[in-house]
């Protein structure tokens, strides 16, 4: 809804579809998921509307997660995990494994982290807002990665195959690549959690 205070007053949804309607005018890239700049292939229509009713969700809010709030829970999160529905702002949760006092101390709900138990905890809060955070742990390749190979585990464990002119300064185990001219190298680290965007710009 718009902050202008005139009536009827003017709406815009904000929710993410895979092909606007042809009654949009403005239909544009839905914001970036994480730290992705491509938007993961959705639109938003971002037209205004001006109606008295701007009609009945298309999720309904029961089917929204629980536990939810606009004050983010955690300072910094490794395994940053976007939840549905697909509206911006979006709802997040961090699935980063955390000792029982930390996880008490920073969330209003925790649940058990998989493994053996007792174990590790993590936050069952939902952070609904624009920015999800920074990272705890640096990604051993940088910011941004093209070649991103990983795991299918909770969380992901994932390495970067992008040849470059020179390793980041986290990369431990930075080898060079055979027979390339100029010199190039590939860091062979692992990291787990998400491995970041992509270095090219989406096309």
């Amino acid at each position: 809804m718009s902050p202008l205070n005139i009536f009827p007053p003017l709406y815009r949804c904000n929710y993410e579809v895979k092909q606007c309607s042809a009654a949009c005018k403005e239909c544009a890239a839905a914001p970036a998921a994480g730290d992705s700049p491509c938007g993961g292939g959705a639109f938003v229509c971002r037209d205004w509307y001006s109606t008295e009713d701007p009609g009945k969700p298309c999720t309904p809010e029961r089917e929204w997660p629980d536990r939810t709030t606009e004050k983010r829970p955690w300072k910094c999160c490794d395994s940053i995990r976007r939840l549905s529905p697909r509206i911006h702002p979006p709802f997040w949760r961090c699935d980063d494994e955390l000792k029982p006092g930390q996880c008490f101390a920073a969330c209003k709900a925790c649940r058990e982290a998989p493994g053996p138990f007792p174990g590790p905890l993590i936050c069952d809060d939902v952070y609904w807002g624009g920015d999800p955070g920074p990272l705890c742990t640096p990604r051993p390749w940088g910011k941004c990665c093209d070649k991103a190979g990983c795991t299918k585990s909770f969380p992901p464990i994932c390495s970067c195959g992008d040849e470059v002119a020179a390793c980041d300064g986290a990369c431990k185990d930075c080898q060079p690549v055979a027979s390339s001219e100029p010199p190039r190298f590939i860091c062979k680290d692992q990291f787990t959690g998400q491995p970041g965007p992509k270095c090219t710009p989406c096309t």
